[in-house]
């Protein structure tokens, strides 16, 4: 258990990060939303385009997947993990102090609900880690609206969501792996523990999004047969039927 100091100060946190701003979800390496809240329009996908990256030499998708790794739900007590894996990748991307304090509390804007407030929120936050417990990586799985917007990742309840739109299906966001652990299949049993996860909830779909110009990651869901059904710009509305 997290300590009481660490959780008020975590509630603190989050209370003035949604007092005072108004984010975007900014995971974009190995990240499926890729950092976009603007309205995703029902434009359809370019067959010559998804050939591109399916034809692409640039990347190789890893074939042997490693089980050394143990795939298991995260909580509370995992977040400063969580915390220093996205700020270990983002930070490099920032400029001055001013947009790393920004990072800090987008990333505890995304992630502090979740985990201290599961039943409210309904996020499963799965991670892979090393035999020692090391956090490695994870993802995020949902149920969103299947609609395709990224307006609807704004944060809400559970029961804001149902209430707001009528058919919500698991979504799978935030997948982040540590650099020097890539490449070792672990992306994809992340995605599959995703999968076997929404097949509990009784869902018969799963969708993501992903940016079309970050060509190892469109390999992998396209392996995974995750099919683009929508797309905007470089951002790719993609579903898996399980």
């Amino acid at each position: 258990m997290l300590s009481t100091t660490v959780r008020i100060f975590s509630i603190l946190c989050y209370l003035m990060i949604c007092q005072s701003f108004k984010f975007q979800n900014n995971f974009g390496s190995h990240s499926t939303n890729g950092g976009y809240l603007s309205h995703l329009r029902k434009n359809s996908f370019q067959p010559s385009l998804l050939r591109l990256i399916v034809n692409s030499e640039t990347s190789q998708l890893t074939k042997n997947v490693d089980f050394s790794y143990k795939i298991e739900e995260v909580n509370a007590i995992d977040f400063f993990s969580i915390f220093k894996l996205s700020t270990d990748e983002f930070f490099p991307t920032t400029k001055g102090t001013k947009e790393q304090l920004q990072l800090i509390m987008q990333i505890c804007y995304l992630f502090v609900p979740k985990l201290l407030f599961p039943n409210l929120m309904k996020h499963s936050l799965i991670g892979a880690k090393t035999p020692s417990g090391e956090l490695i990586g994870f993802v995020d799985l949902s149920l969103q609206t299947s609609s395709g917007s990224l307006l609807a990742l704004k944060s809400m309840t559970y029961s804001q969501r149902s209430t707001t739109y009528d058919v919500l299906k698991p979504y799978l966001c935030n997948l982040l792996i540590a650099p020097k652990y890539r490449r070792r299949g672990i992306a994809k049993r992340l995605i599959k523990s995703c999968e076997i996860k929404a097949k509990e909830w009784e869902q018969s779909e799963i969708y993501l999004h992903a940016d079309i110009t970050d060509v190892a990651s469109m390999k992998l869901y396209i392996s995974l047969q995750f099919e683009p059904i929508q797309r905007n710009d470089n951002l790719v509305f993609m579903r898996r039927t399980l």
